[in-house]
């Protein structure tokens, strides 16, 4: 869904150009989305991101699945993190 959902870094620059805005800045950020493992399970499992809100409950269920099950392969005290894409444009004049 993020894939099909969220513009692509290219359209995001074609987008702000087209509005007037010239890039300045570009650079990919970690956010920690949770301190850990068992937390970023938690939080997700209440279903509060927007995305998430938008499965089915079948699809929202085998997903929390998936995520409990990978607890087998990782290190539960590491930071659950994201990346994001983070732009800084000016406004031409």
């Amino acid at each position: 869904m993020l894939d099909t959902d969220l513009p692509s870094s290219d359209e995001i620059r074609s987008n702000f150009a087209a509005a007037g805005f010239t890039p300045r800045h570009h650079e990919i950020v970690t956010e920690v989305v949770a301190p850990d493992w068992p937390s970023f399970v938690r939080k997700s499992a209440l279903r509060a991101d927007s995305f998430l809100a938008r499965l089915s409950d079948t699809d929202f269920d085998q997903g929390m699945a998936t995520l409990r099950a990978h607890r087998a392969n990782i290190n539960l005290a590491e930071p659950a993190n994201e990346e994001i894409d983070w732009f800084v444009f000016t406004k031409r004049a």
